[in-house]
């Protein structure tokens, strides 16, 4: 419900922030990468944020190819340890395997409380999501 004098456009654009802003830089190349907390407020029943390493391996800090997978999803690897990570990745390969929204591409669907984000296939959050930011823009893209 807005704010008075509220538009859904500045609703948008405050709850875009508000997703954007639970993110931390990574000094090597400027990119924001979202941290465990963040990631546990976007996806809680996924419980990454309670999750407790039973074997001794799982305590372990996470592989190199582990780090760069979470970096390239857009995960910052500070605080995940090496079973939590294969988790994550575990998850996020999933989505991918089945044509799923990418982790950006969900963060802004989640960020515009599209009801059934997690749902939403890659090509079709494409769609809405150059919908959209056309609109505030304030044309179409071309």
């Amino acid at each position: 419900m807005p704010l008075s004098g509220q538009s859904s456009d500045s609703r948008f654009n405050l709850r875009q922030k508000v997703v954007e802003g639970q993110a931390e830089p990574v000094e090597s190349d400027g990119r924001k990468l979202t941290t465990l907390a963040a990631l546990d407020k976007l996806l809680p029943h996924l419980g990454f944020g309670s999750y407790r390493p039973r074997l001794e391996w799982q305590e372990q800090s996470l592989t190199g190819k582990q780090t760069e997978f979470l970096k390239g999803i857009g995960i910052a690897p500070n605080g995940i340890s090496r079973g939590l990570g294969a988790k994550i990745l575990d998850y996020f390969r999933s989505r991918r395997e089945r044509g799923l929204a990418s982790f950006k591409q969900l963060k802004a669907l989640i960020g515009l409380d599209i009801a059934g984000a997690e749902l939403i296939d890659f090509d079709s959050a494409k769609r809405l999501l150059g919908e959209k930011y056309a609109q505030q823009r304030g044309g179409p893209r071309r």
